[in-house]
């Protein structure tokens, strides 16, 4: 694949330097503006809502899963926060991906097991 058609190997690489710059001095601009309506933590969960996440993930920090949770919490949400182990981005995709469906499996029981009670 040509190098022009490569995502950067760093996430910085994404941005330009004004971006950069307002964001580490706290300027307004529509980068920030956009980022702030695409906020996807401001919310109250009403059902079991889990964040799974790995210690050592350095795509997504564990303390952003943490914020979130504690964020989530403050508002009266249903929310679980789940540490999978010292494990980075990827390990934690392939430790929490069995978790999560054998959470759904269970909700799909209780279900089923609700419509058949009488």
């Amino acid at each position: 694949m040509p190098d022009s058609v490569r995502l950067p190997k760093k996430a910085l690489d994404f941005y330009t330097k004004e971006i950069l710059n307002d964001l580490k001095s706290g300027q307004n601009d529509w980068f920030t503006e956009k980022l702030s309506e695409n906020q996807t933590f401001d919310w109250k969960p009403r059902s079991i809502y889990r964040i799974y996440f790995g210690a050592s993930d350095k795509d997504v920090s564990p303390q952003d899963a943490i914020a979130t949770y504690q964020h989530m919490k403050r508002l009266g949400g249903n929310v679980q926060l789940i540490e999978l182990g010292n494990l980075n981005h990827i390990q934690s995709a392939y430790s929490g991906l069995p978790k999560t469906r054998v959470f759904f499996d269970s909700l799909t029981f209780i279900r089923q097991k609700q419509i058949l009670l009488p």
